[in-house]
């Protein structure tokens, strides 16, 4: 299952950003009365700390073991 949060581009453009970090919650939810906190607030700064945050949403998230990242937005590296 691709995760993009571990991915070494992903994690060098948070590294670059103004904090240098960034926080995640992963969150489902199937209508305004379906929500499922998956994994709560979570402060990502290196490759290690995202892949606690990756570990931690293919062991909860129902879906995760079968989601495909076909229907999300696409991020769009460029090419060099």
């Amino acid at each position: 299952m691709p995760i993009a949060i571990t991915d070494p581009r992903v994690l060098d453009t948070i590294g670059q950003g103004a904090n240098g970090v960034i926080a995640v919650a992963y969150i489902e939810w199937a209508g305004s009365f379906s929500t499922d906190l998956v994994v709560d607030w979570r402060v990502i700064h290196d490759a290690s700390s995202a892949q606690i945050l990756r570990q931690g949403i293919v062991e909860r998230a129902p879906g995760a073991r079968r989601a495909s990242t076909r229907s999300a937005p696409a991020w769009r590296w460029p090419r060099g």
